[in-house]
């Protein structure tokens, strides 16, 4: 029996665990993101190698998220890091949860390359003023991320590189960073303004999984409990193949 199958069959037998924790759109929920983690897999065969406990705590995670493994939003990703699959929300889903909180009509982030024309305002009516050059420079010296609520007011924070490095040198690995800065910085000023913005349960728990990726939290809730039965099913599994 292959690996994949394996997972398969390992993923299928925890769908009423999943309902439990769920409740009635629990069965349609895992359906749904079980087969985006399957195609996650294909993609990267790394993942098949992790434990499985840890890929099903990413459904559950991505799933208590209000979000999707879905590829064609970009709302997260599932990465493979020293045996654990460990879900990573991407700046379009953290954008998506601020959005969905009822309390921001628009949100959006972007970086300043070195000469492009830069000027901001805070105070009790913040403004930005950013001139794009094209072709794109080749050093970026800053990121900003604006929100725009309901009444119309805005919020805008910004964050330069050594503040953006500063977080990088935090983070698990560097391999992303290396190969995608300008996204990586996106996001990281996101998660800053976070910090600013009127939280859902939804957005502290994309909080929580990016400051997990980053290293900056002390401890680590356990998945333990919820799902130690999993584990046994994979061990079972793999003692009829």
């Amino acid at each position: 029996m292959s690996n994949l199958q394996i997972f398969k069959d390992t993923i299928a037998k925890t769908e009423p665990k999943f309902i439990e924790l769920f409740g009635e759109k629990g069965k349609s929920i895992f359906q749904r993101e079980s087969n985006f983690a399957i195609l996650a897999t294909q993609k990267n065969p790394a993942l098949l190698k992790c434990t499985p406990s840890s890929i099903l705590s990413a459904i559950v995670e991505i799933a208590s998220t209000g979000l999707t493994l879905n590829s064609f939003y970009g709302h997260a990703s599932l990465v493979p890091y020293k045996g654990q699959a460990v879900l990573i929300p991407e700046y379009k889903g953290m954008i998506e949860a601020a959005i969905n909180s009822g309390k921001i009509i628009n949100m959006f982030a972007e970086v300043v390359y070195e000469n492009e024309p830069f000027k901001i305002q805070k105070g009790s009516s913040p403004e930005i003023e950013h001139e794009l050059n094209f072709p794109r420079g080749k050093k970026i010296i800053m990121a900003y991320s604006v929100a725009v609520f309901t009444n119309g007011s805005k919020s805008i924070e910004i964050l330069d590189k050594d503040e953006i490095d500063k977080r990088m040198n935090c983070a698990k690995t560097k391999n992303i960073w290396n190969e995608w800065y300008k996204e990586m910085a996106i996001k990281t000023v996101i998660r800053y303004h976070y910090k600013f913005l009127p939280k859902t349960e939804k957005m502290e728990k994309i909080s929580n999984l990016f400051d997990k990726d980053f290293n900056l939290l002390l401890s680590k809730p356990s998945q333990k409990d919820v799902f130690s039965e999993y584990e046994d099913i994979n061990n079972e599994t793999k003692d009829k193949d």
